[in-house]
């Protein structure tokens, strides 16, 4: 039972191969979905599958020379943005609040431990906002990394 089990696994293993980008002990790999595009081609390709030696049934991937792989910068806006946004209000209502601490005049209404909890609400709502504005920023951003494929450098490699 479990010798069939391990051959029916590798059978299925061998039809969803994945690709990969090999060089030394870099590894790249193209997962389904990876928007690419193929030597001078300006087509953007989604990787769905490999079948014998062609990608998507459409691209040899003994004619690739160059790959463009396209991605975005999503979450480094996302971080960027969100820390940006939360420094740039607990900072300068930090430094109020120490002055009130300092002068022993907190503002009536709310009393020093207000002013603290107001802070950082306010903070967090600025590292939202900067977050989503950095998320956007990021996903309009397009990221191409090219490799060129050939003996001495990157190499394609199906991986089963």
């Amino acid at each position: 039972m479990i010798r069939w089990l391990i051959i029916l696994l590798l059978i299925v293993g061998c039809v969803y191969a994945d690709i990969q980008l090999v060089k030394g002990d870099e590894i790249i790999r193209l997962k389904k979905g990876k928007k690419f595009s193929v030597n001078n081609d300006q087509t953007k390709y989604k990787f769905d599958y490999i079948k014998s030696g062609k990608i998507n049934g459409i691209i040899d991937i003994q004619s690739i020379e160059k790959i463009n792989l396209y991605s975005n910068y999503t979450k480094k806006g996302l971080l960027l943005g969100s820390s940006t946004g939360f420094l740039s209000f607990f900072i300068p209502l930090s430094l109020r609040l120490l002055k009130f601490k300092l002068d022993y005049d907190p503002p009536n209404y709310i009393g020093y431990n207000g002013f603290f909890k107001l802070t950082l609400m306010i903070s967090s709502a600025g590292g939202v906002a900067g977050g989503v504005a950095g998320s956007i920023a990021g996903l309009v951003s397009p990221k191409v990394i090219t490799y060129y494929i050939h003996d001495e450098g990157w190499k394609l490699q199906v991986k089963p």
